[in-house]
């Protein structure tokens, strides 16, 4: 069955070479039980080693059933190990991790036996050593006789052809030495049985025939007994272990050493977090929006989405409902234009400067996007920004509790609900967002926004109307300069400025009136709706006019025409043609206009970028893209680093496996499904943490709403690769070298 010509083994130590083995030559059968002795070193377990395919050999040959072996690989000999070889080790070799049934049903699992029979097979050879009572016990509590009865155990349990054993009673009682011995006799009936031993007496009555080695060379080969020959019953083939087999094998590493299986989480915990959040930090630093002015809309929040009907007709209660449908959308300010108005905060040192801002609703906010304070609950109260030691910092610092007096305007021109009065405002919360664009947001209760005045202004705004007579234009009224709205007058007074008339109307289009005689003319107001192509033409005359006095006193002299808000606003299209939709950022609003029906037009302020703004966030973006490959990559070997020395703990069990049997990709496969299982764990906790910030809102960045399924899917591919590279790359040493020069490194 096996035969060596002229073998020989060197080992190189300190520059010199030694000859471990010269020019063998022997030959064994089936049924034979050899016995081989000699001096320490003189070259019996290296004989044994080779014989096993645990070492190389340099010279001659060693046949294997008439197969030559000096072109053998890697994986011919491990194919060799597996379908051939049964090894008892004297240093036991036995994975100290793991149960004795463990250890003995790890040796059925790689060399394929059948499954349905390894429970029973595994339990009769541990009841045939003598450890039924220590079947659940680690191996690392066991003497040193358990460990090597454990070790026969997992030898005979693949039932190999060949039982080759190392000193395999020299750690045993005399009483367990005989036991075992009378086993290996039993066995060695059907199978070739090498074992070395120095004491050579205690198997003379079973052996079969007697070799001594010395210095490397064969001095004795005697037959003790004959023996009959045996029929071989060899498998064809070397089944492969199958996936099931070798996905249990990683689960019992992954639970026989709980530490550092704990470790190992904690390592993928922090590469599955490090990756999501810096695709998360990628998506968000993409979406920032930059420093342009929209050239239609001054408020440019990140939380604005426009929204208007492609056909220019106004928004119904039907498209509201469209909108509060979609998942992204946080609620829907119904008359866009009053975001555009501003806010004027007198500064509380000095009262002859203001700081403007613009509106937002409070439900675009969440309590932790707080650094101080809470959410306003009613139209008195608001959220200003939190202005101490921003980088850019355009207002006043303001205080919790702090009572404010401010006005709305449309530009920079005052409008309040009284003329020359503010309203008082309590600041119920200081906000930190905003801070890098002008003008600041500050947050009011969504109620605010619904404001008749507000809206009678804001329409003000954003229709172009003018005073026209019998088809001639007399003025275009520029609601930013010209325009007073006055709540106090009754509701159909509209008047004019009647020293301004006098100074600029009556002489350039009727130098023939009077004051009175022109206030009593029919006019016309020709009115513009932006969304309409036609302008609507309708009658009007003036309440009066208003004495220079009283536009002094209340209105300014750059007022024009002062009216009610109500008389004003019948001229004015009061219908709603454009809403905004409040998001939580830029990423968003993308998704919010991608599902969007095509019935629907919208624009997103904050993304507008001019030319060059657009060519520098190019840059930036491809400047982000490289960081966060960087900082991926960064992460790998950090992760690999981390990782290598936590497998380096495994890897002597790895060697012990290959030694009885496991091949290079079984070996493989359990190292990467052990990384993989760990991964996948760490992705479900990393998500379920992402998920619960994003339910219950813990503070921090909500980074999980960039994920869409294709992402997840992508990232854990990605995630799960890296771990096949990691574990391809942990075996390759180990697979460089000779299972016994593997041994000797550990």
């Amino acid at each position: 069955m096996l035969k060596l010509e002229r073998l020989s083994k060197y080992y190189t130590s300190n520059d010199q070479v030694v000859k471990a083995l010269d020019s063998i030559n022997l030959s064994f059968e089936v049924g034979e039980f050899v016995v081989i002795t000699g001096e320490s070193g003189s070259g019996k377990s290296t004989l044994l080693n080779v014989i096993s395919g645990l070492d190389s050999f340099e010279d001659g040959e060693l046949w294997i059933k008439d197969e030559e072996t000096s072109y053998y690989d890697t994986e011919d000999w491990e194919n060799y190990r597996k379908k051939y070889i049964g090894f008892i080790f004297q240093r036991f070799n036995i994975i100290d991790a793991y149960t004795v049934y463990d250890n003995v049903l790890l040796a059925l699992k790689l060399s394929s036996y059948p499954k349905k029979a390894r429970k029973t097979r595994a339990l009769e050879l541990i009841e045939a050593v003598g450890l039924s009572p220590q079947a659940k016990q680690k191996t690392s509590k066991l003497s040193g006789g358990q460990k090597q009865r454990v070790a026969i155990a997992r030898a005979l349990a693949k039932d190999a052809p060949i039982i080759v054993a190392d000193e395999p009673t020299g750690n045993l009682d005399q009483d367990t030495a005989r036991k075992i011995l009378a086993l290996l006799k039993t066995v060695a009936q059907d199978k070739l049985v090498i074992l070395v031993t120095h004491n050579a007496e205690e198997v003379a009555d079973i052996a079969t025939r007697k070799i001594r080695i010395f210095d490397g060379k064969i001095q004795e080969d005697k037959i003790l007994k004959k023996t009959a020959p045996v029929q071989e019953s060899l498998p064809s083939k070397t089944e492969k272990t199958s996936a099931l087999s070798l996905w249990t094998v990683a689960l019992r590493n992954l639970f026989s050493m709980p530490k550092r299986t704990l470790l190992m989480g904690l390592i993928s915990v922090f590469i599955v977090g490090v990756f999501m959040l810096s695709y998360g930090s990628y998506v968000d630093q993409s979406n920032t929006p930059g420093f342009s002015f929209h050239p239609v809309f001054s408020s440019r929040s990140e939380h604005r989405l426009v929204v208007t009907h492609v056909d220019g007709i106004p928004l119904d209660a039907n498209d509201l409902a469209t909108f509060n449908q979609i998942d992204a959308v946080k609620s829907v300010v119904q008359f866009d234009p009053v975001l555009d108005l501003y806010l004027q905060v007198e500064d509380p040192i000095n009262a002859e400067f203001s700081t403007p801002y613009h509106f937002m609703p409070a439900s675009s906010l969440s309590e932790n996007t707080l650094s101080q304070g809470r959410l306003p609950v009613n139209a008195s109260e608001i959220v200003m920004p939190d202005n101490q030691g921003g980088l850019f910092s355009f207002g006043t610092t303001y205080q919790l509790g702090q009572v404010i007096s401010a006005y709305v305007s449309i530009e920079s021109f005052r409008f309040s609900s009284l003329p020359n009065e503010s309203t008082l405002y309590t600041v119920v919360g200081l906000h930190s967002l905003g801070t890098s664009s002008w003008p600041e947001m500050v947050y009011v209760d969504d109620s605010l926004l619904a404001n008749s005045l507000l809206i009678n202004q804001a329409l003000a705004k954003y229709h172009r109307v003018r005073l026209e007579f019998e088809g001639t234009a007399l003025f275009t009224l520029d609601t930013d300069f010209n325009l007073f709205l006055d709540d106090t007058l009754d509701v159909d007074d509209i008047f004019i400025n009647g020293v301004e008339a006098e100074a600029t109307i009556l002489p350039r289009f009727f130098p023939e009136l009077s004051l009175d005689e022109f206030i009593e003319l029919e006019f016309e107001m020709s009115v513009q709706n932006p969304f309409n192509d036609q302008p609507r033409q309708i009658p009007f005359t003036f309440s009066g006019a208003l004495s220079n006095q009283i536009i002094d006193a209340k209105y300014g002299s750059n007022s024009l025409i002062i009216a009610h808000p109500s008389a004003w606003a019948g001229f004015l299209d009061n219908q709603t043609y454009q809403m905004t939709l409040i998001v939580e950022d830029a990423f968003a609003a993308q998704r919010v206009q991608d599902s969007l029906p095509e019935r629907y037009f919208s624009i997103y302020p904050a993304g507008y970028q001019e030319p060059f703004e657009a060519i520098f966030g190019v840059i930036a973006n491809i400047f982000q893209i490289f960081s966060t490959i960087f900082i991926l990559f960064v992460m790998y070997l950090v992760s690999y680093l981390a990782l290598k020395n936590v497998m380096k703990s495994r890897q002597k069990d790895y060697v012990i496996m290959r030694s009885i049997g496991a091949s290079k990709r079984d070996l493989n496969t359990i190292t990467i499904l052990e990384l993989m299982m760990m991964m996948t764990v760490a992705f479900i906790g990393v998500y379920g943490a992402l998920l619960g910030n994003a339910i219950f809102d813990f503070g921090w960045p909500n980074y999980l709403r960039f994920y869409t399924v294709f992402n997840y899917i992508v990232a854990l591919s990605l995630l799960l690769i890296m771990m096949v590279f990691l574990g391809l790359r942990f075996n390759k040493k180990i697979f460089t070298q000779t299972v016994q020069t593997a041994m000797r490194g550990e």
